[in-house]
């Protein structure tokens, strides 16, 4: 299983995308970066980018 995230510094309502899967499998989502500190935070552990954290906390 693939799993990534993805980081947007830009001004944008939603900079921080989760994608999990390859291919037609494949899911994933754009949220606010507070959404991705509430919510999302095992990613940041399976992924080993808790280092994001601090970037992503920034943008919320």
């Amino acid at each position: 299983m693939a799993l990534d995230i993805a980081v947007c510094f830009d001004f944008v309502p939603h900079p921080i995308a989760f994608s999990e899967g390859v291919g037609h499998g494949a899911a994933g989502c754009a949220v606010s970066a507070i959404e991705a500190l509430e919510k999302r935070t095992v990613n940041f552990e399976i992924t080993d980018a808790d280092w994001l954290v601090p970037y992503i906390e920034m943008l919320a």
